[in-house]
């Protein structure tokens, strides 16, 4: 059962996205911070990984009123791979690459530091 900043952060991803596109509908909060909750029981993430990976999606128009924490969470990996290499600066934590390895995913480098 999702919590209160599960819901919070759901409504912030909606008004985040309802500020660029004023006609997305509403949508089902509850379902929503469900889902944020399940991304960060069952996928280990942080709230500050779902907001850093979000914010970067929506700056690099990779979110559109379509979007649902959902698609987020399905594209978790792919969207953070592709945000990895247009900035050699963002340097996952050491258990991301551990998480691609248990998900089948073969790692052929890993950025440098800065």
């Amino acid at each position: 059962m999702y919590q209160d900043r599960d819901l919070s952060c759901a409504k912030w991803l909606y008004f985040s996205i309802a500020e660029v596109w004023p006609q997305t509908p509403e949508p089902d909060f509850k379902a929503w911070a469900e889902t944020i909750y399940n991304m960060r029981q069952q996928d280990q993430r942080t709230y500050q990984q779902i907001h850093q990976l979000f914010t970067w999606a929506m700056s690099e128009s990779y979110i559109d009123p379509t979007f649902t924490p959902t698609y987020l969470r399905n594209n978790f990996i792919n969207l953070t791979n592709i945000m990895i290499r247009k900035s050699n600066r963002i340097i996952p934590p050491p258990e991301y690459y551990e998480n691609l390895k248990n998900a089948g995913m073969k790692i052929t480098h890993k950025p440098k530091k800065p």
